[in-house]
């Protein structure tokens, strides 16, 4: 009997104790809405991100897990419903078909971009929206500068595996980095002739096609995530190993921005 009041009592505990660390977490940031994340990137566009570049006068269409809300767009398709009050935005329940990942398309005519966000996002409104302004940047990119983009079939050609381009490949890292965190414009401009050269040297090894490849991928990846991150003020930021050699696509979104 004894032994059977002790168990009681200890579990008892327990539960008081673990119903008090509940009790004392801090709560969770709420989830923003579409709308938020859309009143964020009003917010963002009021910086001059690229010159002649407005995020606010492009559609963009957000999925958040249950419906479609549509900003901007001029002619809604077939099965967006005006959102009463809000002008300029349509909705529609479920996923539309077009709408399948963070990317830009062409919706009914019309250049437009789209943001999927997960339904248990931790990203803030701000963190969202810039994600947001990437996507429209791309749809900048489309209707001003169609040729700052890559032949992704050129990747399948690349030279990975060539040791010597990897070793240039990782001076040339190490040197926009110096760059980048320079103390002085002497000193940004030395590291920035070394970059240059140190690339020069490994674009003549890998031949045209595989530099084509960098060079457009940057253009097109890498200045979209310089505006999206100079949108929240976050410095562009290579890392200090550089990346795995095969992981090619991957580092032009930083060389890019950088």
């Amino acid at each position: 009997m004894a032994d059977s009041r002790r168990r009681v009592l200890g579990a008892l505990a327990l539960y008081g104790c673990a119903g008090a660390s509940v009790a004392n977490q801090p709560p969770q940031p709420s989830i923003p809405s579409v709308f938020a994340i859309d009143s964020a990137l009003n917010r963002l566009a009021t910086v001059a991100l690229w010159p002649h570049f407005d995020p606010r006068t492009a559609p963009i269409a957000y999925y958040d897990g249950e419906r479609t809300v549509l900003f901007r767009h001029p002619r809604p398709p077939v099965g967006f419903v005006a959102v009463a009050g809000t002008p300029n935005v349509a909705m529609k329940v479920g996923r539309d078909t077009s709408v399948t990942s963070n990317s830009s398309i062409v919706l009914d005519g019309v250049r437009t971009a789209t943001v999927v966000l997960a339904p248990d996002r931790r990203s803030t409104a701000d963190e969202s929206a810039s994600t947001a302004i990437h996507e429209l940047f791309h749809v900048y990119e489309r209707a001003n500068h169609p040729a700052w983009i890559a032949n992704e079939a050129d990747l399948f050609t690349y030279a990975f595996d060539d040791a010597a381009a990897l070793a240039l490949r990782r001076e040339e890292t190490a040197s926009l980095r110096a760059a980048l965190g320079a103390a002085s414009d002497d000193m940004a401009t030395c590291w920035s002739g070394a970059f240059l050269d140190e690339r020069r040297a490994r674009f003549a090894r890998l031949g045209a096609a595989a530099a084509a490849y960098e060079r457009g991928s940057e253009l097109n990846e890498g200045l979209a995530q310089y505006v999206e991150r100079r949108s929240i003020g976050r410095a562009p930021a290579l890392p200090v190993q550089d990346y795995p050699s095969e992981r090619v696509r991957d580092r032009v979104y930083a060389s890019g921005e950088a």
